[in-house]
Order: C-alpha cells, then structure tokens, then sequence
C-alpha cells in the first residue's frame, strides 16, 4: 500500500499485460486501488474502513467531514460532493418551510441539526463510493499496472491547497472573533475608566460653578472657569480644559488616548437657585458613563 514514486499513466503496456478491459482487474487488487486512489494521507486507516464496507460494515464516525464538511469534502477531492453541499442546503430548506409552514421552526431546527450530523455518520461511505467509482473507470480503460495505478494516484490522493486556504480562513476567522471580543474589553479597561475619570473632574469644575452661581445668581466667565478647573481637589490628566459657552453650558475637552478624544457637554438647569447639570456628548458616547447616554439625566 505503499507508492515507489512518481508513475507515469503514458506509459506503454507491460509486455505481460494485454490491457484489454475485460482482463484489467487481473493487473491490480483492490487493496493497491484503495491505497492508490486515498493517497498517502491516512492510506491505512481508509483502507482498512474501505474493507469493512465492502464486507457490508457499518460506516464509523468520521470527525473532520464532522467539523469541517465543506473543505474535508474538498481537500478529498470529492468536488462534486462539495458542490452540492455548498449550494444544495439553502434551496432544500426553503422547499420545505414552504411545504410545511406550520411546522417551520421545527422543520428549521431538524434540517440544520441533520446537516451538521450527516456528514459525521455518512462520510466514509461517500468516500468509499467515491473512491469505487474512480475505480471502475480505470479499470474500464485498462492499462498497465504501473498505468492504472498512476492514473488512480492523479485522480484521488488530497488537495493540498485547500488545507492552506482553510487555514488562512482559520485565521482570518479567529482575527475577527478575537477583535470582537477584544475592543469591547479594550474600551471596557482601558478606555472608559479614563472617560470616567475626566467627566467626574469636570463635575467638580461644575459643583464649583454652581457655588458660584448661588452666591452671585450668575455664571462665571470663561477665565473664572478654567481657573476652578486648576484648582479641582480631583484634577484628571484626560481633561484638557474648560470652557463655559455664552449659554452656561460647561464644555469638557476629553483625551483618553491618542485616538479616543471629544467634547463632553454639562448643560446646567437652575431650579430655586440651585444648578444642576445634565451630561450629553455626541464624540464620546461609546464610553461616557451611562448617565451620559441618556439625555436628561441630571447630576
């Protein structure tokens, strides 16, 4: 079962061999066909299935057509297999929702959990199959030993190339996943409690502002602002400054990194002489507090 070489399937005809199809199967036993047609790649293990089956054996579980349906079908070379697989799915599922729409989540669920099990249970016997097909056409043409061998080894064996794509998919796949699972907790932990940290400065600046304005009923100016802001008990190293507009709104200049950076606004409301401040921003709102999310909370 094992291959010498490279074989050449132009090669003239044995001088022992006439080659005719009725007297082809003489030339090579099915166990050099098996081991021909699998390939190197787990010869034994297939050949050793490929006999139970023959002997009318049950299929045994086939974990990679489990896992990876799609590419094993093709790294087998069982294209047309992978064709039907690909496309076939879809069309089926819709076929049926619409002969039996009552039952559609039902009918939905038990598609999609035989078409992941499917390929697990039947997997070796298409591939016997496969494999027994191949076999009949060479052995029709018929041939040389070394030619019949030769052209089982061109027609099955891997593809090689599809394990190469699949793994760059691999990746690319895990990259996204690990992207998306990684911004969230990179904003979470390394990006918010900075936010947090600035907008509660600028709530100090603004409990100072409304001291101010109970004592003068009125707001201070800009200068007035910046200078309680140097002098915050609290001060943060993200806010960069305050400034106050001509409506009293305070607006705060946030940098949490080099990228993440915008205005936070606290819009005051003043009620019996008090001042109380409503957090909004539209630059920053992926990592404000929540109370800087919804519009209308007042601190």
């Amino acid at each position: 079962m094992t291959n010498d070489g490279p074989r050449n399937k132009f090669a003239p005809p044995t001088a022992n061999t006439i080659g005719r199809a009725d007297d082809a199967s003489a030339t090579i036993t099915q166990e050099e066909a098996w081991a021909a047609i699998i390939g190197p790649a787990n010869t034994h293990g297939y050949v050793e299935r490929f006999r139970r089956l023959s002997l009318g054996g049950s299929a045994a579980w086939h974990w990679p057509a489990f896992l990876t349906t799609l590419p094993w079908l093709m790294y087998r070379k069982m294209w047309i297999g992978a064709l039907v697989y690909l496309i076939a799915p879809v069309p089926v599922l819709v076929a049926l929702v619409m002969t039996f729409p009552r039952y559609a989540p039902g009918v939905v669920l038990a598609w999609w959990l035989g078409l992941a099990l499917l390929p697990g249970v039947m997997a070796n016997r298409w591939y016997f199959q496969h494999c027994a097909s191949r076999i009949r056409d060479v052995r029709a043409r018929g041939g040389s030993h070394e030619q019949m061998l030769a052209r089982l080894e061109a027609a099955g064996g891997t593809n090689k190339g599809v394990v190469i794509v699949f793994a760059v998919l691999l990746v690319a796949i895990a990259a996204v996943i690990a992207a998306t699972v990684a911004l969230p907790i990179y904003r979470t932990t390394a990006i918010e409690p900075k936010v947090n940290e600035a907008v509660q400065a600028g709530y100090e600046v603004a409990a100072a502002v409304g001291r101010r304005y109970e004592s003068d009923r009125k707001m201070p100016s800009s200068a007035d602002v910046q200078r309680m802001a140097a002098n915050i008990p609290h001060p943060s190293a993200y806010l960069r400054w305050v400034d106050v507009e001509a409506s009293g709104a305070l607006v705060l200049d946030v940098q949490a990194t080099p990228e993440v950076a915008g205005k936070i606004r606290l819009v005051p409301d003043a009620e019996d002489g008090h001042l109380y401040w409503t957090c909004t921003t539209v630059d920053l709102k992926l990592y404000v507090p929540r109370t800087c999310r919804r519009l209308g909370t007042q601190r």
